[in-house]
């Protein structure tokens, strides 16, 4: 075979390649409503309240059953210091795929400074919002 032919080919294999690598890449979990663990998450906001409390209100969606769901959320100030820390802003036991659950949690973060922004993450198992990086699903939030 001609050179021209074989470095073609090869160019032609390096592209499709490269399309397939681009192709499978994730997106940003914290940019998206769903992720490939089986949950949707639509309606999210987070709102201050009276008296030191924030509302955070969304729609599940699960994709499979789910033993338990819960949602933790950190509360960031503008330094980007950790401010408050619910473990727990909601939670549920045996959600049942396709079945809408109504997110309506409170966090109170009174005296603790003022927060500009929330993490939320939703966890499959209790106590287990250590780390964000576990959650099925994550959304961050400028308040």
């Amino acid at each position: 075979m001609d050179k021209k032919y074989i470095v073609a080919i090869i160019c032609v294999v390096a592209i499709v390649a490269v399309g397939l690598v681009v192709a499978m890449g994730g997106g940003d979990k914290t940019s998206t409503s769903s992720d490939e663990k089986g949950i949707n998450v639509s309606d999210v906001s987070v709102s201050e309240g009276s008296y030191g409390t924030y509302d955070i209100n969304a729609n599940v969606v699960p994709d499979k059953d789910y033993s338990y769901l819960e949602l933790v959320a950190i509360y960031y100030d503008n330094d980007g210091a950790v401010i408050y820390k619910d473990s727990l802003s909601w939670n549920i036991n045996d959600a049942k795929e396709g079945q809408k659950y109504k997110i309506d949690g409170t966090s109170y973060i009174s005296g603790k400074g003022t927060p500009v922004k929330v993490e939320l993450g939703l966890f499959d198992s209790a106590f287990s919002g250590g780390s964000m990086d576990d959650a099925i699903w994550k959304k961050t939030i400028e308040l």
